[in-house]
């Protein structure tokens, strides 16, 4: 219970002043700990894709957010990828990427990656361990951190906080319904490497 404005204004300055001296690093720490939204930036975020040495391509619009408590070193990132984004570099086999044989862009417009474990050395983010949603099948995957660093621009008088990083993981398509031609030697494993940029919110 606050004590009453009366019983403040009777206490003398020397004692507010302690009771505010004792507050503040209450005050200051709270602060400090308060989890930080980060909203995607889709201009400065793609996902690269390789298919071992055979073919390679990158997911061009990505929505979300991630949340960090650096000083819990806590985390939650939710990254929705639009399926029809997708970019190989030949207009016909992104036709065949697109169809039912594979992503099946019609009946599942997005994958989503819902993070929830992050993982610290120190004050260095090294792992960010959650779900992955491909064909409607969810499946655990962890990305390796190789980069994450969160600066204010150095041109920017009073712009927001941005954050940007690079990761990565291997997955097993055929985990996720995707098989197509494993049978005739093609490789399952699919190598992702997710470049983002988050503007604090």
């Amino acid at each position: 219970m606050s004590p009453r404005p009366e019983v403040l204004s009777a206490m003398p300055c020397n004692v507010l002043r302690c009771l505010c001296l004792l507050a503040l690093p209450w005050l200051v720490g709270a602060a400090q700990a308060a989890p930080v939204r980060y909203a995607i930036n889709p201009a400065h975020t793609v996902t690269t894709y390789e298919l071992g040495s055979i073919q390679s391509g990158r997911f061009e619009r990505h929505s979300g957010s991630i949340v960090l408590d650096l000083a819990e070193k806590t985390g939650h990132a939710d990254v929705s990828i639009d399926t029809a984004s997708i970019h190989s570099g030949v207009a016909l086999f992104d036709q065949i990427l697109l169809s039912t044989e594979l992503f099946d862009a019609a009946h599942y417009p997005t994958l989503l990656f819902v993070g929830d474990r992050f993982a610290f050395n120190g004050e260095t983010l090294t792992e960010v361990g959650g779900n992955l949603t491909l064909l409607g099948i969810t499946q655990p995957v962890l990305l390796a951190v190789k980069n994450f660093e969160c600066h204010t621009p150095a041109d920017a008088v009073s712009g927001p906080e941005v954050c940007a990083g690079s990761f990565e993981t291997t997955i097993d398509r055929t985990l996720f319904g995707m098989d197509l031609g494993v049978s005739l030697g093609l490789p399952k494993s699919v190598h992702l490497l997710i470049q983002v940029e988050a503007l604090q919110q």
